[in-house]
């Protein structure tokens, strides 16, 4: 059977239970213990060991990390802070990129304002209260062609033709009436053939613009003499009338057409209805070409309509040496009645829908196309400053013009919900309901201070 533990513990040696217990005597005795004194030769000196960590030496149950799982730990967290410093470097370079190519969108309504004209005017070359006033350009011409003709018995003409008349002497106009005789510096006689009133001179910062207007003449006398080629520009004219006083130093003409059909001799005759036909055809071509011309000098803020306008023309002039034909020449003068387009418009779509755009400008859209009609063309005279009537119609719009470069400007750097307040300053003539803004890229929070990177677009209703 087994043994107890008693059975195998050597004779010569005592147990626990057989070691005598020493009690110090005080303790006997109920005293306190005495307090033991350190034996000096036994204390042992105390070190600050200095640890150093373990080396590993194997992964099984020492306590150690594992190496590889170290390596995985080192490597994940290299790459949670790569990954952070990448993110960061492309947040940042988002943001500088979306502010170096940030741009801005402005949809531009302009205010619109429908007036339709279906109206009568009165105009006036002179200001007059309640008339609108016009200023007329003078334009001359000739033109001729060649026809079947046969010589005639002698005959006589006379020379015809235009002639510009200039005004220094005073800034009122100058009535002159017709039969006024025109000396040229030969001394040959020319008279007008109507009644004409020569504008006053204006003054000007480089001085004196003389008043000028374009009239018709016809010599005095019969013959070829009194012939004159435009191309003599030098040759003046001077009013016989004026000689000896202040006015005609101050009143001169010079030759603005030919001056031409003066003749006599033996003629050259042409059929009568192909005289009128040719003539006819030749004043139809005359004032087409007069027309393209006045067309396009209209200065900058007129308006002249195909319809304003009046023409004269001298008798056609017959003349050749062959004896089978003739060439018929035609001078005429093309008076163009001009407006002011600004208060063309008052006039015509009223004062009420102009000043609604509070002195911002406009355009008006359909002005030029509108039906012009002159009602009075027998008693209106261009170069006597008559009074004109016309009838005027159509659709006409008036559109506020947008400042684009302006607005750039204003709205550079601000803001989306700033911008707002620029856009009301120009509420006379930017539709707000209608107009509209946008940023790019869409959290961009204001305008690009670089006005290339605005774009305004003026989108029309």
């Amino acid at each position: 059977m087994p043994r107890r533990v008693e059975d195998i513990v050597r004779s010569d040696r005592r147990s626990i239970r057989d070691t005598p217990i020493d009690i110090p005597e005080p303790l006997k005795k109920g005293g306190k213990a005495p307090v033991p004194k350190p034996d000096i030769a036994r204390e042992v000196p105390i070190h600050k060991l200095k640890v150093t960590a373990p080396i590993h030496v194997g992964n099984a149950g020492k306590g150690f990390p594992d190496p590889a799982k170290r390596k995985a730990r080192k490597a994940r967290n290299w790459w949670l802070i790569t990954s952070f410093l990448v993110i960061a470097f492309v947040a940042i370079a988002g943001y500088a990129a979306s502010i170096y190519f940030s741009r801005a969108t402005f949809t531009i309504v302009p205010v619109t304002i429908d007036a339709p004209v279906d109206t009568t005017i009165v105009a006036s070359a002179t200001s007059t209260l309640g008339y609108l006033s016009y200023k007329t350009s003078t334009f001359t011409g000739s033109a001729k062609t060649s026809v079947p003709a046969t010589t005639g018995a002698f005959s006589s003409t006379k020379a015809s033709g235009v002639v510009t008349l200039y005004n220094t002497y005073s800034k009122d106009s100058q009535r002159l009436n017709a039969g006024t005789r025109l000396s040229s510096d030969s001394g040959l006689i020319y008279r007008l053939t109507g009644t004409v009133v020569v504008p006053g001179y204006t003054l000007t910062s480089k001085g004196i613009t003389p008043g000028s207007l374009a009239v018709n003449v016809i010599a005095d006398q019969a013959g070829a003499e009194y012939n004159i080629p435009k191309s003599n520009s030098a040759l003046t004219f001077k009013i016989v009338a004026y000689q000896g006083g202040p006015r005609y130093a101050g009143f001169y003409g010079h030759p603005a057409s030919d001056i031409s059909g003066g003749f006599a001799g033996q003629k050259k005759t042409v059929d009568k209805t192909l005289l009128a036909s040719t003539t006819a055809n030749l004043q139809t071509a005359l004032t087409a070409e007069l027309l393209a011309k006045a067309k396009a000098a209209v200065p900058e803020g007129y308006i002249m309509y195909d319809n304003a306008y009046k023409t004269s023309f001298a008798p056609a002039a017959i003349s050749g040496t062959t004896t089978d034909s003739a060439t018929v020449a035609l001078t005429g003068t093309l008076y163009g009645v001009l407006f002011k387009t600004s208060d063309l418009i008052v006039k015509l779509v009223g004062a009420e829908k102009v000043n609604s755009f509070n002195a911002f400008p406009y355009r008006a859209p359909g002005l030029e196309s509108l039906s012009f009609v002159i009602t009075n063309p027998s008693e209106f005279s261009p170069a006597q400053q008559g009074t004109l009537i016309a009838k005027v119609k159509g659709n006409v719009k008036l559109v506020g013009i947008i400042p684009v470069a302006t607005l750039k400007q204003k709205l550079a750097g601000l803001s989306l919900a700033q911008t707002s307040a620029i856009l009301k300053a120009y509420s006379a003539i930017i539709d707000i309901g209608k107009s509209s803004g946008e940023l790019f890229p869409s959290w961009s929070m204001s305008v690009p201070n670089d006005e290339s990177r605005i774009s305004i677009v003026v989108k029309d209703k």
